[in-house]
């Protein structure tokens, strides 16, 4: 398989790392994603990735906060075309973690495509050819109860209050007390990695940990500053019931001015640190 080098000098013996299938198709059963997923006591499959219709030449984007499974999910899905016999020379998987710029990425993918196909003209097209988002969030607390209770019948939606009610008296009938679950899937954040801790009785120090320092290294990324993010975060646990503004979590938290209240939020908001919990994420509409 010819490789040619776009701009960035890439070692194709570090791009076999990360993708072993190429010489060996069984090696993804042997991915440590794949044996966590395996070793895991409830098993989440996310059918909007696993089960994605993968249209020639369409851009697929998952998206999401950390720690949600997305390259699990990834990994599965390679799993499974494997499985279907798809040319392993036609996956490529590659951890972006050590690159610097955007730049960078997409020169990656220009060697990848041009490894695959002779192409002239555009190699990415502008638009997406069909291609859609994806984004995973922890888990709702519905998906949250199929995995804790397997074979209680439950509606893939609770879309109203009076099905809400009916579905407590069906949890009422089989001995599942909602509110006690309910306080169990608070403790876990709808996070997979710590739904696991909780269940298997393991203390969950470490895995709080992990998210702990990718929230800060994500404000060291960006350029925030962790005192400033602690006062915000603060002020917002404080002030759930009550109504604010943008003046006041700057006021209250000391930050001076309400332009880096409003930064700060959005950068919470599109890291997805902070999520609008809503009736209809509750009720996984």
């Amino acid at each position: 398989m010819a490789i040619y080098y776009i701009a960035i000098d890439i070692d194709y013996m570090f791009l076999t790392y990360q993708n072993p299938w190429w010489t060996d198709r069984t090696s993804i059963n042997k991915d440590a994603k794949i044996r966590e997923f395996e070793a895991s006591s409830v098993k989440f499959l996310p059918g909007s990735v696993i089960d994605l219709e993968l249209k020639s030449e369409a851009i697929n984007i998952v998206h999401g906060p950390r720690q949600t499974g997305k390259s699990t999910a990834l990994k599965l899905l390679i799993r499974n075309l494997l499985h279907d016999q798809v040319p392993a020379e036609r996956i490529f998987y590659f951890s972006c973690d050590a690159l610097d710029t955007r730049k960078d990425l997409i020169d990656l993918v220009l060697v990848f495509l041009n490894s695959i196909k002779d192409q002239s003209g555009e190699l990415l097209p502008g638009r997406r050819r069909g291609g859609k988002d994806i984004r995973l969030l922890p888990i709702s607390y519905i998906d949250y109860l199929k995995l804790i209770y397997p074979d209680l019948p439950i509606q893939s939606k609770v879309d109203s209050f009076s099905s809400l009610e009916s579905f407590e008296r069906r949890c009422n009938r089989t001995g599942i007390d909602l509110k006690r679950s309910y306080g169990n899937f608070l403790l876990t954040g709808g996070f997979l990695k710590m739904i696991n801790s909780v269940i298997k009785n393991e203390p969950f120090f470490d895995t709080v940990e992990i998210y702990k320092v990718t929230l800060l290294s994500e404000l060291a990324k960006f350029g925030k500053k962790e005192l400033f993010a602690r006062r915000i975060l603060s002020k917002i646990i404080s002030g759930l019931t009550a109504e604010t503004s943008y003046t006041n979590v700057a006021e209250e938290a000391e930050l001076g001015s309400k332009n880096t209240a409003v930064d700060y939020l959005n950068f919470f908001g599109e890291s997805f640190f902070l999520v609008c919990l809503t009736l209809s994420r509750f009720l996984n509409l």
